[in-house]
């Protein structure tokens, strides 16, 4: 049981450094392409200034809520998921290949 233990850590700790080196190449690209853009118009004035960090963080609080409002949680009743993510999970379902399928 260790070992299944340890392998299911390592395979999470994966999982969220490659999650992690996503977001931060992401980042990098925009702060790179904005940069680039700005040096091309001649604008002077900083990239991150409080108000988009402020807004960066208020939208990024808004995407949690609706994705919690869509998602499915075990402790919400069965029936309260929207159609939307009963339909993506379905698709998922169908598209991932199962052991009884040949």
């Amino acid at each position: 049981m260790g070992n299944g233990l340890l392998q299911s850590i390592a395979d999470n700790v994966i999982f969220v450094l490659v999650c992690v080196s996503v977001a931060a190449a992401l980042f990098l690209i925009a702060y790179a392409a904005e940069k680039s853009v700005q040096k091309k118009n001649r604008v002077t004035e900083r990239i991150l200034t409080t108000r988009k960090i402020t807004m960066i963080g208020l939208f990024s609080a808004l995407a949690v809520i609706l994705i919690c409002l869509t998602s499915r949680f075990p402790f919400w009743r069965p029936g309260s998921t929207s159609w939307t993510s009963r339909r993506s999970r379905l698709w998922w379902a169908l598209s991932h290949s199962a052991p009884w399928r040949a």
